[in-house]
């Protein structure tokens, strides 16, 4: 939900900001760390508009759909996968499973598998439990 209100709000302010996965992550995780509030603040200083509260997405979480599915498998795929390369970031999983869930699958794929020789797609059951 964050992430489609700042995609709306840079891409009709500063699209160069949208071209690095990095920026996305970093401004999704300043909003989880000091709020909405404090995002408007900046951008309005900067640009002299803000971004509208997401909408609430509770009753989604309510019923089972394909979105929440994905996000749960998306979830555990990636918490073993840090567990295996960087258990630092397992930390991060909500902010990261939001990034993947808005940017696809496939560029976190290609990342990952610069970074650490493996892709996130990679990760199949039986390598699950040998990790856990």
């Amino acid at each position: 939900a964050i992430y489609v209100k700042l995609h709306e709000f840079y891409t009709k302010h500063e699209p160069a900001k949208l071209k690095d996965f990095e920026n996305i992550s970093n401004m999704i995780s300043f909003v989880y760390e000091y709020g909405h509030e404090a995002l408007n603040e900046n951008l309005e200083e900067k640009y002299g508009s803000g971004i509208s509260r997401p909408d609430p997405i509770a009753s989604k979480w309510m019923m089972i759909d394909d979105e929440m599915l994905e996000r749960n498998e998306i979830y555990s795929k990636l918490y073993y996968f840090y567990k295996k390369h960087a258990e630092e970031k397992i930390e991060e999983l909500e902010i990261a499973v939001e990034v993947i869930m808005n940017l696809g699958i496939e560029e976190f794929n290609e990342r990952t598998k610069k970074k650490y020789g493996q892709a996130l797609d990679d990760i199949v059951v039986e390598e699950i439990a040998q990790i856990s």
